[in-house]
């Protein structure tokens, strides 16, 4: 190899370890910004844990409200089929019907006071 092709060869070494360290400065930067927006998104989680109280609220209403729509439907399902077949179909005599509705309200009702509580 020649002196002409050693000096060019070695200036294209240069140049390109020159482009290395440039795109490495980039990306030392890039991941030092980033560090520091997830330490602060850390932070805000460990200063602020859980839900606030009004999300806790409208989670619990949105769940006693999907629950009620179920067990509604479900009891006018079963109410309408006895009307309409005259038959209680497994749900007994319409006392006993009642009294199942009764039980299922109460249950219902201790549901909500504990999902509330939350």
């Amino acid at each position: 190899m020649g002196r002409g092709a050693q000096a060019q060869t070695q200036q294209l070494i240069d140049q390109q370890l020159s482009q290395t360290n440039a795109m490495n400065q980039q990306l030392s930067s890039s991941i030092q910004a980033l560090g520091s927006q997830a330490s602060a998104g850390y932070q805000n989680l460990l200063a602020n844990p859980g839900y606030s109280q009004a999300q806790q609220s409208a989670i619990t209403n949105l769940s006693q409200s999907a629950l009620s729509s179920s067990f509604d439907a479900l009891a006018q399902n079963a109410s309408n089929r006895a009307a309409r077949t005259n038959n209680s179909a497994g749900y007994g005599d319409l006392e006993h019907s009642h009294e199942l509705c009764s039980a299922l309200d109460v249950k219902k009702g201790a549901f909500d006071k504990i999902v509330s509580a939350q």
